[in-house]
């Protein structure tokens, strides 16, 4: 796991790197959230139970915090930069066709699918964080 205190820290090169990670985090959070707003609708075209929105609710969240783990690991063997944007990737496409979704059961899929992705931002984002962070700056960075 490179934690090396902002040792490859050049002259703006870190806050670049630091908006990227803030800027998809921020979309990974609003592709989260935004769907929950859309339970009435979505109960009301679907024809839905109380039950179904909240196995739905639960099964991206669910999923997302089994898999952090592993996406940690996978991390820090190969490297974070490709999973942070395969997992952004992963999220965009699933929330896409969850909004294009005809029927209930690909909603529920596509969002496992999303709660799959969306487990590598947290793991993926501390090692670049700490590589373009100067270390006297790391709390403030980190918090």
């Amino acid at each position: 796991m490179p934690t090396n205190g902002g040792k490859n820290h050049q002259a703006g090169l870190g806050i670049k790197v630091i908006a990227i990670l803030l800027v998809a985090h921020a979309f990974e959070h609003i592709y989260a959230n935004g769907l929950p707003a859309l339970f009435p609708l979505i109960r009301e075209e679907f024809g839905l139970s109380y039950t179904q929105i909240a196995f739905l609710a639960t099964a991206r969240e669910l999923v997302r915090g089994f898999m952090q783990l592993p996406a940690g690991y996978i991390s820090d063997r190969t490297g974070s930069s490709n999973l942070f944007i395969y997992g952004f990737l992963g999220v965009s496409a699933a929330t896409l066709l969850t909004g294009l979704s005809p029927v209930y059961y690909l909603i529920v899929l596509f969002q496992i699918i999303s709660g799959i992705s969306s487990s590598s931002f947290h793991p993926c984002t501390y090692a670049p964080i700490v590589d373009h962070t100067p270390a006297e700056r790391m709390g403030k960075v980190i918090s």
